[in-house]
């Protein structure tokens, strides 16, 4: 049996041929970054510092190419064992890859505990892109979510949840597994394959990287970081530390060393690197945190007015020192950096902001109380014009915002590193915005109103948390809303659609669709409002259905163009409902209810039902008036008619509304 701090002698680092690699060498280069600066590593957890780097270190880890161990907050410690491997193909005949595997399942078999305790995670670096890895990502993010293997084997077969292939390269992973498991004795006889299978997905972490050839960004960002601990800031200064911390990778994977902060500054003593990490600007000439932003000349005044703004954003509320951080001078440094990263995207320099871009996120992902922060400033850029930035510099801000804000089962989401962002407040009012996906989200308050959406948009499965305004804004493509939970009232009011589904929503508050407008057909099929609905005036170009819906307070149709039909087919209306002047070509109100209320209309649609006489539906406002002198056929046998009694309230108190 494995342990973490057994005494079984193991073999040597290079003897099982996971040392060696230039990719392995780079990739401990960049750990070693975040040992000598102090930066969290996003697959050992945002909550987890640093304290040791362990490279082929086969006594301690079955997985042993690289170990990172850090600290959490209670004390503890938490391990993160590496396999580093080029190219896995994930496929059941693949001989390296089910080795590797072997040492997995010896973690997740001989260490369970501490595994399902959060204390012992696995991790899986690749050289990007792997689309199998991308694969084995995405059932990784699953099983973390899921309490055991049965929970996951539902869930990945869930109609709609993934895709085939990647159901397919489950099937690869099982077999693959049983493979591994066969090579090895350790192993319970109990725990069968699709168990273990589970175990190890539900611990891996998986990294792509991007350290060689064509695509250097994972190198080129260390590089940035770096310069924040040379004393002079320079890119040169910085490239030659990561290449000593690269050449020290290559030989602590020789040695089996344990490397501790203490230890690494110890073997570069001969480099000039501050103690302290100090703040320097991301850019050549940004503003110190306590300047003031200087003007920068446009020949675009729109676009400067629009720079400004986001200069300012991104300048003014940041220079407050942050709880959350383990003191006050590494608050101040992540402000820098993310104030120094800020005026770099603002500045509009191709070689600039792809670079500022990846360190935004990645402030973002290892500090949450930074998450607001990001989000505004990437709001604020996708606010400016359209010709302020070009069209892939707002492409790859829209999405790194809607990656991390989208659900772990999407396809953006399945795509983050880290944890997903949750309940941050979007201001995108006025935005001009081109396939904006943002799917199993959970946002705070959002604020769209006059914003222009171009192509697919989908919000599906989104909570919205606090009140979501999309009023006046256009929908220019198909829209989607499936699924959503509006927690505090939606406003589309005035907004303009081409095509939109709301299916199986549900709305708390009041929920204003008043003045809509929708070229295409609507769908609202089986959503449910809580509170007042609104569609007063709203256009239905080609027909609405709101079929299965289920209306539990007052919904006004009133002066409502449903065009050729108006669909309420097995509809529940709980209190009151208007459709005065209401007009279409067609209804239909087949087994439609209302679940309390007199109905005084005798041409009311076949197939409306009613059971009891608690609330009631108007048609036309010569029903009331008609109330006031005689019953309806349904109230003539009790003593008083609920619709005659709504007339009266409504000539004093205009009970019903205008």
């Amino acid at each position: 049996m494995v342990k973490r701090h057994g005494q079984e002698q193991m073999a040597s680092p290079y003897s099982t041929g996971g040392g060696g690699s230039v990719l392995e060498h780079r990739y401990g280069a960049v750990l070693l970054s975040h040992l000598l600066i102090g930066d969290p590593i996003p697959e050992l957890g945002a909550d987890a510092d640093p304290i040791s780097i362990r490279f082929q270190d086969k006594i301690s880890s079955p997985v042993d190419d690289l170990v990172a161990v850090g600290r959490t907050p209670d004390g503890a410690e938490r391990w993160l064992s590496i396999g580093v491997r080029r190219a896995p193909k994930f496929t059941r005949s693949e001989a390296p890859t089910a080795d590797l595997l072997v040492s997995y399942l010896r973690v997740v078999s001989a260490n369970w505990e501490e595994v399902s305790a959060g204390r012992w995670r696995l991790g899986l670096a690749v050289a990007s892109p792997n689309q199998a890895v991308q694969q084995i990502r995405e059932l990784a993010v699953i099983a973390r979510d899921q309490p055991d293997n049965a929970a996951f084997r539902t869930a990945v077969t869930t109609p709609g949840r993934i895709s085939q292939d990647v159901r397919d390269r489950l099937t690869h992973f099982d077999a693959l597994t049983k493979k591994a498991a066969d090579k090895t004795k350790e192993l319970p006889a109990s725990i069968e394959t699709a168990e273990l299978s589970w175990r190890i997905l539900h611990a891996l972490w998986v990294r792509e990287l991007r350290l060689e050839g064509v695509d250097e960004t994972d190198a080129s960002f260390t590089v940035a970081r770096l310069r924040n601990i040379v004393p002079d800031g320079s890119v040169t200064a910085a490239n030659d530390l990561f290449r000593a911390l690269e050449n020290l990778s290559r030989r602590y994977a020789t040695s089996g060393a344990k490397v501790t902060e203490t230890m690494l500054r110890q073997h570069l003593s001969g480099m000039r690197i501050q103690t302290t990490i100090i703040d320097w600007p991301f850019s050549s000439t940004p503003p110190t945190t306590q300047e003031k932003p200087k003007e920068r000349p446009s020949n675009n005044s729109a676009a400067h007015g629009a720079t400004e703004e986001g200069t300012e954003d991104a300048a003014t509320d940041f220079t407050a020192t942050l709880d959350g951080f383990p003191n006050a001078a590494s608050s101040s440094h992540i402000l820098a950096q993310f104030q120094s990263a800020a005026y770099a995207l603002t500045e509009r320099n191709d070689r600039t902001w792809r670079p500022a871009l990846d360190t935004v996120e990645l402030i973002g992902e290892l500090y949450p109380k930074m998450r607001q922060r990001v989000i505004n400033l990437f709001c604020t850029l996708l606010r400016c014009p359209t010709d302020s930035h070009d069209a892939t510099f707002r492409k790859e801000v829209q999405a790194v915002l809607c990656r991390q804000l989208s659900g772990p089962l999407t396809l953006l989401g399945a795509d983050r590193q880290g944890d997903q962002w949750t309940n941050l407040n979007l201001d995108l009012h006025g935005a001009r915005l081109t396939d904006f996906q943002l799917e199993g989200a959970q946002i705070g308050k959002l604020d769209f109103p006059g914003a222009h959406l171009d192509g697919e948009t989908s919000f599906s499965e989104t909570i919205f948390v606090d009140h979501a305004n999309f009023s006046n804004t256009t929908f220019a493509g198909q829209t989607y809303f499936a699924r959503c939970q509006f927690n505090d009232g939606a406003d589309f009011s005035g907004s303009s659609f081409l095509e939109c589904s709301f299916g199986r929503s549900k709305f708390k508050g009041i929920a204003n669709f008043g003045n809509s407008h929708h070229t295409q057909e609507a769908s609202f099929r089986m959503i449910l409002l809580n509170d007042t609905g609104i569609f007063d005036n709203a256009n239905f170009c080609d027909g609405a259905t709101f079929e299965g819906s289920d209306f539990r307070g007052d919904v006004r149709f009133v002066d409502t163009n449903f065009g050729p039909l108006g669909h309420f087919e097995s509809v529940a209306f709980h209190q009151g409902v208007r459709f005065n002047r209401a007009r279409a070509t067609q209804f239909d109100f087949h087994e439609a209810v209302n679940l309390g209320g007199a109905i005084h209309s005798t041409n009311w649609p076949s197939g409306w039902m009613s059971f009891d006489m608690t609330c009631a539906a108007i048609v036309e406002d010569e029903h009331e008036r008609k109330a006031l002198v005689e019953p309806c056929t349904t109230c003539r046998h009790r003593s008083e008619c609920r619709l005659a009694e709504n007339a009266k309230q409504r000539l004093e108190e205009d009970f019903f509304g205008q």
